[in-house]
């Protein structure tokens, strides 16, 4: 919940990058989500993520929930598996984003998208979008180099360097790498299933123990960076569970760890 700045109480800039620690000072977390033993990052899950903003300054009731994630894997079958994303995001406009897609993807180091279907929808209150599509729906598809897509009936195609994975897809991928110093991957990546980033790096940066609630938690993480994108910083629990996700003034915060 987001803190309301009181008469006479000063603001004061966010300062540090996001981590669970500046997070649970910020009022975004004030419990750990309890760790699910029977977890199994090789297999079918269902996900849901709060999605957290800051603009800067605390106190401030703009600092909130403002969207969310909803990720879904199915049984992986003859080394593919089906994965589901449901994101929602609500500007400062009242204007409501939602990207929805369905993905077929290889059961690989960083869960690969071959064919995928991509829509994009707008919805607010008051119609003042007159001669804008508020809905776009896309059809992709990766085929050896060559990038296929397919928008409302138009369709283009470009060649690629490497076969990409997605951002989404390492949200499920990362849950499979080791808790192993020095481990590293390189990648391109499509950022919300359409657009290339390349040259992306993701690291493992080794454990550290966070005071979160009522008791302390040791958390995992790796690091990306890499050409146009905002670095991340990936948390997972002891089960290899990812619990959250910060880039930026953005954080994906598994429900259960929010205030």
């Amino acid at each position: 919940m987001a803190k309301t700045k009181k008469k006479g109480e000063k603001r004061a800039p966010v300062a540090r990058p996001l981590s669970p620690t500046r997070l649970t000072e910020l009022k975004a977390i004030d419990e750990f989500p309890k760790v699910r033993e029977d977890f199994d990052p090789q297999g079918a899950f269902k996900h849901e993520y709060d999605l957290w903003i800051t603009y800067g300054y605390f106190p401030d009731r703009r600092n909130r929930v403002v969207g969310g994630l909803k990720l879904s894997k199915a049984s992986p079958d003859g080394g593919k598996f089906k994965l589901g994303v449901v994101q929602t995001f609500m500007n400062s406009q009242s204007v409501l984003h939602t990207l929805t897609a369905s993905a077929n993807c290889s059961h690989d180091q960083l869960a690969r998208p071959r064919r995928w279907r991509l829509r994009s929808k707008f919805d607010q209150t008051k119609d003042t979008w007159q001669g804008i599509d508020k809905e776009l729906r896309s059809k992709y598809e990766i085929d050896g180099t060559t990038l296929r897509v397919s928008t409302n009936d138009k369709t283009s195609s470009r060649k690629l360097q490497s076969w990409p994975t997605s951002d989404w897809s390492l949200f499920e991928a990362v849950q499979r790498f080791p808790f192993k110093s020095g481990f590293e991957v390189k990648c391109d990546l499509l950022e919300g299933l359409s657009v290339l980033r390349p040259a992306q790096r993701i690291t493992y940066e080794g454990q550290i123990t966070h005071q979160w609630g009522s008791g302390k938690v040791q958390l995992h993480y790796y690091r990306q960076f890499g050409q146009g994108m905002l670095p991340y910083e990936y948390y997972l629990d002891e089960t290899h569970r990812l619990v959250m996700v910060v880039s930026g003034y953005r954080a994906y915060i598994l429900k259960g760890g929010k205030a």
